[in-house]
């Protein structure tokens, strides 16, 4: 029940496995009240490295029914002891508190980073054609030399020349489209400060999502981490 750092190159970054499981763990057939939860998919107990999703808990008393929402570690239900033979038993939250806690600290570490976000959107298309003109340069090149119109040094000498100018486009277009993802980080932070209550449960969800990387549990200790 350990997670350790494989050797190997990964398939995918570590951000878009984290944002695959979020997506995941939002998903309404694990629990038909899961997806109107502000948080679910976005916490991580420490413990056993699983996320933990949201359930509706009902209890009764002198005849009046009260209903109950909690965060609760994914490894810890009757289905996953079941199935591995083990369950995790981190601590459950009351949804309501939690999400009262975690909104606090966004906004006390939101209050020093509030700047201007222009709405003009960073056009890439010319950095896109410009990487697919080349990758249709290097076909041709390898067709040449499979006819035996070039030789193997020209063929090296013009891949590697195109390979140089596509690498230098690529590493643009990450930065370009870091800009975009920080202009998007901005822009939630300001929405979370001036007037984030008033926002509809979908788009709080992609507001929260655009800041915070992910909250990790550990009994009563709270890491929250931001993208920037």
């Amino acid at each position: 029940n350990k997670v350790f750092d494989a050797l190997h190159e990964p398939i995918v970054t570590q951000e878009d496995f984290d944002k695959a499981q979020r997506k995941l763990a939002d998903r309404p057939h694990r629990n038909v009240f899961n997806h109107m939860y502000l948080l679910s998919g976005i916490i991580v107990c420490k413990k056993c490295g699983n996320l933990y999703n949201a359930y509706e808990s009902s209890s009764k008393s002198n005849g009046v029914t009260y209903k109950n929402k909690y965060y609760r570690c994914s490894a810890r239900t009757y289905k996953h002891r079941k199935k591995y033979g083990w369950a995790c038993d981190a601590k459950n939250f009351r949804c309501d508190d939690f999400d009262e806690l975690i909104l606090s600290e966004i906004k006390e570490h939101a209050k020093d980073d509030v700047v201007s976000v222009s709405n003009k959107k960073t056009d890439n298309t010319h950095i896109l054609k410009e990487i697919e003109k080349i990758n249709t340069q290097k076909e041709k090149l390898v067709d040449l030399y499979l006819s035996d119109r070039i030789s193997t040094t020209i063929l090296d000498k013009k891949t590697e020349e195109l390979d140089l100018k596509k690498n230098l486009l690529e590493e643009k277009l990450k930065s370009e489209n870091a800009v975009v993802d920080e202009k998007e980080y901005r822009s939630s932070i300001k929405m979370i400060l001036e007037d984030f209550e008033s926002l509809d449960f979908e788009t709080k969800r992609i507001v929260l999502e655009n800041v915070i990387d992910r909250i990790e549990v550990s009994g009563n200790e709270i890491d929250v981490y931001f993208f920037m």
